[in-house]
Parts: structure tokens; sequence; C-alpha cells
């Protein structure tokens, strides 16, 4: 089997739909298929859109001692 590039596990939520673009509101979202809906509303027409997601901030990594390193 191929894994998903995201995941199996996606909630639905209109914000990452392919029928919804965002709004003038960060909170709301304008969808083709309902109207003016809520950003974390769902319905039965939700069809996953990967490149709606944002990735998430990378982590900060502490600096590495100079020892750490040493044989």
């Amino acid at each position: 089997m191929s894994e998903s590039l995201f995941g199996e596990n996606i909630a639905p939520c209109c914000k990452y739909c392919e029928f919804a673009m965002q709004y003038f509101d960060n909170d709301k979202i304008l969808c083709r298929k309902r109207g003016v809906v809520l950003s974390d509303h769902k319905c039965r027409s939700f069809f996953y859109d990967p490149l709606k997601r944002v990735p998430k901030n990378p982590r900060i990594v502490e600096k590495i001692k100079e020892e750490a390193f040493k044989l």
C-alpha cells in the first residue's frame, strides 16, 4: 500500500476543501456549495485539497556543543 503525503486521518474541515476559498475575515470561508461558512465547518461535499494546508513552523534546534562531535 502506498502512504498518502499528509496522512490518512485528516478530519474534514472547510479550510482544506477544494470548493472553499478564503473570505475577507480569517474565521469565514466562501464555499461554492454552501456559501459563507465558518472555517471549521464541515459538510458531505468535502474534498481534500493538500495545497491548502499550511505547514507547521520548524522547531528551533538548540546549539550543540563541540564536545558532542569529538571522539
